[in-house]
């Protein structure tokens, strides 16, 4: 059997692809990882069999600094975004095939709306799996705090939306003030899924926060592709806080949006949305003072008018009550006036016939009607056992006194 170089090989392969595909095709594959240097994009382009991740075919994809420079005028920030690991891309190739560096595909241009038909089939399935897990709407069910004013948000630190963010809620007109509390996450590319949904699980252990704000600043479409993404959407709808989105774009919802509890479309508008909800507040708890001190002034007109009623009917009642007790008095007084009179004529009669009955009963008029007067002792004898035969007895008459002896 003849043996042959590797170079021969190589070489006779060379000629074979260059007799083959003289022209360049369009090819469909998934991005596995790119790198960039001097100008140059290397890729890995791969096939995975369907409804697995098993790797079925695999090449190494090249696009030159020249074409790289005409493709990002073509497609401006769109480039960038469909050279993201993990997209769908159609693209059309030459190929080469070197005798040293052995196969390659050169990448001349990019089917842009492949790439987001592509995604927009792949969102679609996962808000249809979401859907039947009945997820879609669970965060938007969290009753929202009256204020929120401790807030933990997920973003990068040197992204400008979250600068935007902050600058538009400290920099506000009514001077409220809140507490943020940033979690450093990816907001582009694979590390989306795993460092957002970590600050989730982070930030709900840590616990003391009224919702949970996730921003980042605007770009094409595909560069939001990150938050289409099951898992990611189904850790959003299932978390405990009100969760709100303001991830930069304008027109189209991501998948995160959709399922959290308000999605706005900038930073800013997160920021302004804040604001709005405090102010909201504010001016209820302003009406409720008011109608307080409404309520207040009508209680307190109400009780006074009845106060006064009060005072006017004890007036009344009391000048009746006067009235009626001073006609008591004045009888009384009649009665007592009267009563004295009477009673002062009779004590003078009573006094005059003591008086007479006195003057009847006097010693010396009783002597005068020829009784006597017997003392022993000094003291009046109204007995005869009484006396003592041993000694003198006086006895008094009208006109003198006597003494003697018992015999």
């Amino acid at each position: 059997m003849e043996t042959y170089s590797l170079f021969q090989l190589n070489e006779y392969i060379k000629r074979v692809i260059a007799l083959n595909f003289q022209d360049s095709v369009w090819i469909n594959a998934e991005i596995s990882q790119v790198k960039y240097s001097r100008g140059n994009y290397y890729l890995d382009l791969i096939q995975k069999e369907e409804h697995s991740d098993t790797i079925k075919a695999q090449a190494s994809a090249i696009i030159w600094f020249k074409k790289a420079a005409f493709l990002e005028k073509k497609f401006k920030s769109l480039f960038k975004s469909i050279l993201d690991t993990g997209n769908e891309v159609r693209v059309k190739v030459s190929i080469s095939f070197s005798e040293r560096y052995g196969f390659s595909l050169l990448i001349e241009d990019l089917d842009a709306s492949y790439t987001l038909g592509k995604a927009e089939m792949v969102k679609q399935e996962i808000l249809n799996k979401l859907k039947a897990e009945n997820l879609l709407y669970v965060n938007a069910e969290i009753p929202l705090p009256a204020v929120l004013q401790n807030i933990a948000v997920i973003s990068s630190e040197t992204a400008a939306g979250y600068k935007d963010f902050l600058s538009h809620l400290r920099t506000n007109s009514y001077g409220y003030h809140y507490n943020i509390t940033l979690y450093q996450a990816a907001m582009q590319g694979q590390a989306v899924e795993n460092e957002v949904i970590a600050s989730l699980d982070q930030i709900e252990r840590e616990g003391g926060y009224d919702c949970v704000v996730i921003i980042r600043g605007g770009g094409a479409k595909l560069d939001l592709s990150a938050f289409d993404n099951y898992n990611l959407a189904k850790r959003i709808a299932k978390c405990s806080l009100p969760v709100i989105t303001g991830i930069g774009h304008d027109i189209d919802q991501s998948i995160a949006d959709i399922v959290s509890h308000t999605d706005l479309k900038t930073p800013t508008a997160v920021a302004d949305f804040l604001i709005e909800t405090t102010l909201h507040f504010e001016s209820r708890l302003i009406d409720i003072g008011q109608q307080i001190q409404i309520t207040y002034k009508d209680i307190l007109q109400a009780e006074n008018n009845k106060l006064v009623l009060i005072y006017e009917q004890l007036k009344n009642s009391f000048s009746f009550r006067k009235q009626l007790e001073q006609n008591k008095l004045n009888e009384l007084d009649l009665k007592l006036k009267h009563g004295s009179t009477l009673n002062l004529k009779s004590m003078k009669d009573l006094l005059v016939s003591f008086e007479s009955q006195i003057d009847l009963l006097a010693p010396d008029k009783i002597l005068q009607r020829g009784f006597a007067i017997v003392r022993q002792n000094g003291k009046v004898v109204k007995d005869v056992k009484k006396l003592d035969s041993n000694k003198e007895i006086e006895t008094e008459f009208i006109n003198g006194k006597i003494k003697s002896k018992i015999i």
